[in-house]
């Protein structure tokens, strides 16, 4: 009978599997989504067209929202049995609502500004 040959050592590895997973995780969290770059986007456009709406109020007693992306048709949002129209920045695709200090904690809460349709500005 043949002699079976001795099992070779196995070659060790060159990295640890979590060290490779830590530097993939590392690379994938150091680059931004397409949706992140959309909405940073959308921040800072809606920034510029509520600017000039701002310097409409000089006693502060307003808090302004828009729409984060331009909008084809305005609606309402209803804060506090208050009905808030919304308004055309001055580019006329966003809108602006115009709110009551008093209510603009209740307008945060509100669904359109959580899922961040609205942005306040």
């Amino acid at each position: 009978m043949a002699k079976k040959p001795a099992p070779k050592a196995a070659a060790a590895p060159a990295e640890e599997p979590a060290e490779v997973a830590e530097e993939v995780v590392e690379e994938v969290v150091a680059e931004p989504t397409t949706d992140e770059v959309a909405k940073a986007a959308n921040v800072k456009d809606a920034a510029k067209v509520a600017e000039a709406v701002k310097s409409e109020d000089k006693g502060g007693n307003y808090v302004y929202f828009a729409s984060a992306k331009p909008e084809p048709v305005g609606w309402e949002v209803k804060i506090a049995g208050e009905t808030i129209r919304a308004s055309r920045s001055t580019d006329n695709n966003r809108l602006v609502w115009r709110v009551p200090k008093a209510n603009a904690d209740r307008m945060r809460d509100h669904h359109h500004v959580k899922i961040g349709r609205i942005i306040e500005v």
